[in-house]
């Protein structure tokens, strides 16, 4: 029966040697039914999804109630069926969006233990609504090359902006469309690249700790890899070079197939693919207003296009990781700024590029990222002297990950090697100048990570030539800005945030 197969397979694509390509990697383990399946799928099979409320972020406290969608992820149907008779009247079906036919209802379950109940649909995307407060994730599957049109591309993006997430996962870890998918998006999203989600990011401890996984056919890597186009602080879109379709049906047969072609699959065994999509389900919960929030357009009244002399104007450093952290923050807090201490601000953030634009006007310089900073011998040179010419840099860690934190040790050291961070006492003027700061309170996941951190405030100082230059806040400080919340986020909440933060910009000011 095998050699059958073999045969009806080789057939169907062409000749036997197609094995060396793409196609050898169509396979799958659906179960055999008396009834043919349909061989086509069309638009009408798609379903029509009940209005649900949206998702919103859950607090640590609140995780096991939060407002609950009708459904949570829509598992689009792309690519090509076939349907051939395996013998005694028995059919087997190979859909390029469907090798792993439970996936996203193993998915969904996932979650039960936590007190949360979604549903999942298949989804095509010629009659999708692209509305995340209907369907908060789309699940993209396969092995093939996947082809989305221009208009499917547009549509996407928008979907992801309005805090939709994409999932895209690698079933067997094929190059072909793992290769594809990240082209298609960073297509979707030119500005942005893709970034190697951090080990301490939500995404590997909403509600498990994965730190440590073990991987069948690549024996070398033993930490959890994910790659993500970051929308603000949020992941918009998600990739899985290592499969996990199988791994949540706990079918692992198909992955001998594959070796016996002389391929190597990448693959999660399933108790690693299960903790996983319980912790991505809980992040697309969590995150969902939070992503709508950020994926709104800064808006800035007439007067704020212009940049006056007479104005605070915050200008941001663009660099080559993650520097777009939370969208909308400053503006919000600039506006609270000007309203209470009656500073004139100009509430249109100006991105800056080290290697281009005159600092000549700015009193500082914003600095925030998620992952890494490595910045250009030239961006390097640029920093320093605005450093040494008295300029200040106002630098947060977003979501308070360390690889942000030791990335900004590392470039600080090596621009002034005999330099180091500090820890600004209790009494220094910046913790009392416009807002007497005590105490603040910190997240409920900062503290349980931290007990000893207390109530204390904590930022730091890196002095040049006995002048404090930068200061820095190695947990979240930007996004309590915004009126929403980040699950797991390393930070302070909103009212110690704008306290913490207007004071910091008031200190700037007036030294």
């Amino acid at each position: 029966m095998k050699i059958l197969n073999f045969i009806l397979f080789a057939l169907i694509f062409g000749n036997l040697s197609t094995f060396a390509n793409e196609q050898g990697w169509f396979v799958g383990g659906q179960e055999k039914t008396k009834k043919a399946p349909k061989t086509s799928i069309n638009s009408a099979e798609s379903l029509n999804h009940m209005p649900g409320p949206p998702a919103a972020p859950m607090r640590q406290s609140e995780r096991k109630k939060p407002p609950q969608p009708d459904y949570l992820i829509g598992k689009v149907i792309w690519g090509e069926s076939v349907t051939f008779n395996t013998g005694k009247d028995k059919y087997k079906e190979l859909s390029d969006w469907n090798l792993a036919i439970k996936d996203v209802e193993t998915f969904t379950q996932q979650l039960s233990d936590f007190g949360l109940s979604y549903h999942y649909a298949h989804v095509n995307l010629s009659t999708f609504a692209y509305d995340p407060q209907l369907m908060p994730a789309l699940y993209f599957s396969g092995v093939r090359t996947i082809k989305l049109t221009d208009s499917q591309i547009r549509q996407l993006r928008e979907y992801v902006l309005k805090g939709g997430m994409i999932i895209c996962d690698s079933l067997y870890g094929s190059p072909y469309f793992y290769e594809q998918c990240k082209q298609l998006f960073a297509k979707a999203f030119p500005e942005e690249t893709w970034r190697t989600i951090p080990l301490d990011h939500p995404i590997f401890s909403t509600y498990y700790d994965i730190e440590e996984v073990y991987f069948p056919t690549d024996p070398d890597r033993n930490k959890p890899f994910m790659e993500a186009i970051y929308i603000g602080s949020r992941v918009g879109v998600l990739c899985s070079r290592y499969g996990l379709g199988k791994g949540l049906e706990d079918d692992l047969a198909v992955f001998e197939t594959l070796e016996e072609r002389g391929l190597q699959p990448l693959y999660y065994e399933p108790e690693a693919a299960k903790a996983l999509a319980a912790n991505i389900g809980g992040y697309i919960v969590g995150y969902a207003e939070a992503g709508r929030i950020e994926g709104l357009p800064e808006l800035f009244g007439l007067p704020d296009q212009r940049r006056p002399t007479d104005e605070l104007v915050f200008a941001q450093i663009k660099h080559n990781g993650a520097w777009n952290v939370h969208p909308g923050a400053a503006p919000s807090l600039l506006n609270q700024l000007q309203t209470e201490a009656a500073v004139k601000v100009n509430l249109k953030r100006v991105p800056i590029d080290l290697e281009k634009d005159s600092l000549t006007d700015f009193p500082f310089l914003y600095l925030t990222g998620l992952d890494t900073i490595a910045f250009s011998d030239r961006e390097r040179d640029v920093l320093k002297s605005f450093l040494l010419e008295g300029g200040r840099v106002f630098a947060n860690n977003g979501l308070g990950l360390s690889t942000f934190h030791q990335s900004l040790v590392d470039e600080l050291k090596r621009m002034f090697p005999n330099g180091a961070l500090r820890d600004l006492p209790p009494e220094h003027d910046i913790y009392h100048i416009l807002s007497s700061v005590t105490s603040v309170q910190y997240t409920e996941s900062t503290r349980t990570s931290n007990p000893d951190i207390a109530d204390k405030p904590h930022l730091q100082g890196f002095y040049v030539n006995g002048e404090l230059a930068l200061i820095y806040s190695p947990y979240d400080m930007e996004a309590g800005w915004l009126d929403a919340r980040f699950p797991l986020m390393q930070g302070l909440e909103n009212h110690s945030a704008r306290t913490l933060g207007k004071n910091v910009i008031t200190y700037i000011l007036s030294h």
